[in-house]
């Protein structure tokens, strides 16, 4: 019943089947059921049954169990408790090249990448081969952190060249992917869209990722080009695509692009999005088209504090300050509370 709940996303039920058998049975679990649970209590993120679970595993003797150790790691990594993940294994007799992923894992999801990096060499220095999702957490690592640091982005370069020595990057998708990513995050597209190119299946988020650093590094016609290219595969497009043409937009204030990303958005029916209307009204404000902005505005039925905020803000960087405070009245006589954005904005036009 646990493995069945467990697999079919029941987290909840998962963990009161367990507490039902041991307050009414005194039974407890085994070396397949503590996995199971420690499963359900990393996408649940419960700190009581967390520690519920990790004291009886203690307690009936399991913390020696490889699997159970493992499961341990892996659910503190994924909570991002990374002192308790690293303290479980530490002191782990027997690793699996799964346990050292999951600390990796932690390292990288907390963005300590200085120590998912010692952490790599050490598995290699006591002879653990690391393997996908070893290098797929530590690239994705490289992605996600806020850090531009040079140190990060050679030893990404590293693992790319050791990567090709396997010929590995072209035959794994997600591999590829966070590659791609780690590439763009530190804006280096050429080498991006060296990896972009020589995949064979491109999906939806690879033509995002690409996209996206483009738009990042202010290339945004290089963008629209991708996403024309885009239209002839087999590949669905989405509202993120819109959401980063539209961003792109906004960047270099193009209102002939901005109209022609419209159009395109219209066309795929993406224009039920609220975060594409919003983004659409900030374009247009910032290519100084008001009427426009004002237009899709009030083409809004249900409008969200997000919606508001971004027509006060049109008008106010364009210019127009009076009609700004004008909505601002308007809008403090709904049923909306203003955020900080939107009374920093209008404390700014006093």
């Amino acid at each position: 019943m646990i493995r069945d709940s467990t697999n079919n996303g029941f987290y909840t039920e998962t963990l009161n089947i367990y507490t039902s058998m041991v307050s009414h049975t005194g039974g407890h679990g085994n070396t397949f059921t503590y996995p199971l649970l420690l499963k359900a209590c990393a996408h649940l993120g419960s700190m009581i049954h967390r520690t519920m679970i990790h004291g009886h595993i203690l307690r009936l003797g399991f913390q020696n169990d490889l699997f159970v150790e493992t499961a341990l790691v892996g659910m503190y990594a994924k909570c991002t408790y990374v002192e308790c993940a690293r303290h479980v294994f530490d002191g782990m007799a027997h690793r699996s090249v799964v346990s050292w992923n999951s600390m990796i894992s932690a390292y990288s999801r907390g963005f300590f990448m200085d120590a998912a990096f010692i952490l790599l060499k050490d598995m290699w220095v006591l002879g653990f081969e690391p393997s996908l999702p070893t290098f797929v957490s530590i690239l994705s690592g490289c992605s996600d952190s806020d850090s531009d640091s040079f140190s990060f982005w050679w030893q990404g370069m590293s693992i790319h060249c050791y990567l090709i020595k396997l010929g590995l990057v072209y035959s794994q998708v997600t591999l590829a992917n966070a590659l791609m990513g780690m590439y763009v995050h530190f804006s280096q597209m050429e080498e991006a869209r060296k990896i972009f190119y020589l995949m064979d299946e491109k999906s939806i988020i690879y033509w995002t990722t690409i996209m996206g650093g483009y738009v990042k590094v202010g290339h945004v016609a290089e963008a629209y080009n991708l996403f024309n290219q885009m239209q002839h595969q087999s590949t669905g497009i989405d509202f993120i695509v819109f959401l980063i043409l539209i961003s792109g937009c906004i960047q270099v204030g193009d209102l002939l692009l901005a109209s022609s990303v419209q159009a395109f958005v219209l066309k795929y029916g993406c224009d039920k999005e609220e975060s594409i209307k919003n983004l659409l009204i900030t374009k247009y404000a910032k290519c100084s088209d008001l009427a426009s902005a004002r237009r899709i505005f009030d083409l809004i039925i249900k409008k969200s504090i997000f919606s508001w905020t971004s027509m006060i803000a049109g008008d106010a960087h364009s210019d127009h300050p009076l009609e700004a405070l004008h909505l601002f009245r308007r809008l403090v006589r709904t049923d909306f509370r203003p955020d900080g954005p939107t009374v920093a904005t209008v404390i700014s036009l006093c």
